[in-house]
């Protein structure tokens, strides 16, 4: 069917069951509307023809002749409700906020003075602040002398590639608990508290493991796990590594050595032992979890064995081993290892401190 409108023929389909459904016509059905009224047709027609009610006729031809439409019939900006929150109040706000990142939004109204409900803030801090509330990264406390000497190591091997680090074995302790992992929010219904599925469990001494780890480029380099009641010590400890290191250093041919500087790794009897077998030992810098790769596959590892649900100290080794094996893969450590040259970087644009790693 045709029409004119402003000297030209406008062209419309029949109407479909989405059209009827549409809250406003678009400008080129306000157009055939405006004409078909004009030229005499009955509003009830015109709606039966665009598939709408007549009531959506009625107000498309009222706000037409109200001038609440553009030349091209589209519909003018309104004004909508009036803001709450005035332009003083926002500023204000930013700066609270930017003071006492932690600081609630009852606590932010409290502090403003204002009638405007939490809700109301939170959604103006998101919205138009861009200050959306996220759970904070925990990280270990950087001292200046952390910071130095992250700064110094990043900078003597800025210039090291993925090839170079390829010949470094990374290695860690991490303790291992049953139910290490807890979910920090759960929806449910109002009067639901206490219902199983919403409650999470708790044990108390709970059972847990402290184990020794390492990765290079090639893979997997050994896993050891503390005997029930034994303490790692300097001797403990050079145990673990006359049992790992030769084996494994020749298998995933790496020559250079990685530990953080924990007292039993620094021991006299360690030392020793590394110098007499000709390793060479990364001259790490402390508080620096996010420069080892290997700290990753601990964030695996964990939740990992976490979705296995571990019901004894025995079962909880024996899904940790599952897991180590099944989910630290070479390509997986090839990938961690490969990712030095970018925190080393991190780390320098940071000036010293923690990066996403």
């Amino acid at each position: 069917m045709k029409f004119w409108k402003f000297g030209k023929i406008i062209h419309c389909e029949p109407a479909t069951h989405a059209d009827i459904k549409m809250a406003e016509l678009t400008p080129k059905k306000r157009a055939i509307a405006i004409s078909m009224v004009d030229s005499g047709s009955k509003q009830k027609d015109v709606a039966k023809f665009l598939g709408v009610n007549q009531s959506t006729i009625s107000r498309t031809i009222s706000k037409a002749r109200k001038g609440l439409f553009t030349a091209s019939l589209k519909s003018k900006k309104r004004t909508g409700r009036p803001r709450r929150i005035t332009t003083t109040m926002s500023k204000a706000m930013k700066v609270i906020v930017e003071k006492n990142p932690s600081m609630t939004s009852s606590a932010i109204k409290k502090k403003l003075g204002c009638n405007v409900s939490p809700r109301t803030i939170r959604n103006h801090l998101q919205k138009d602040l861009g200050l959306r509330a996220f759970k904070p990264v925990q990280k270990p406390l950087l001292s200046e002398k952390n910071i130095r000497d992250r700064q110094a190591f990043c900078q003597k091997y800025r210039d090291w590639t993925s090839s170079d680090w390829q010949k470094v074995m990374f290695s860690d302790e991490a303790k291992i608990v049953q139910f290490s992992a807890r979910p920090q929010h759960v929806r449910r219904p109002v009067g639901e508290r206490f219902n199983i599925k919403y409650v999470t469990p708790t044990v108390k001494n709970p059972p847990s493991v402290m184990i020794w780890g390492a990765i290079t480029a090639n893979g997997r380099a050994g896993l050891w796990v503390m005997p029930k009641g034994t303490t790692i010590t300097a001797k403990v400890y050079l145990d673990i590594l006359k049992d790992k290191l030769p084996v494994h250093m020749a298998v995933t041919k790496t020559t250079v050595f990685q530990h953080d500087g924990a007292p039993v790794h620094t021991a006299k009897l360690v030392k020793r032992w590394l110098a007499e077998e000709g390793i060479t030992v990364l001259d790490w810098p402390g508080s620096s979890p996010d420069l080892n790769p290997i700290e990753n596959c601990w964030t695996v590892l964990k939740g990992e064995v976490d979705k296995t649900k571990p019901t004894s100290a025995n079962d909880l080794i024996a899904k940790i081993k599952v897991a180590w094996t099944k989910n630290i893969t070479v390509k997986y450590c090839a990938d961690l290892i490969n990712s030095m040259p970018r925190r080393i970087r991190a780390v320098i644009e940071n000036n010293g401190q923690f990066t996403k790693y």
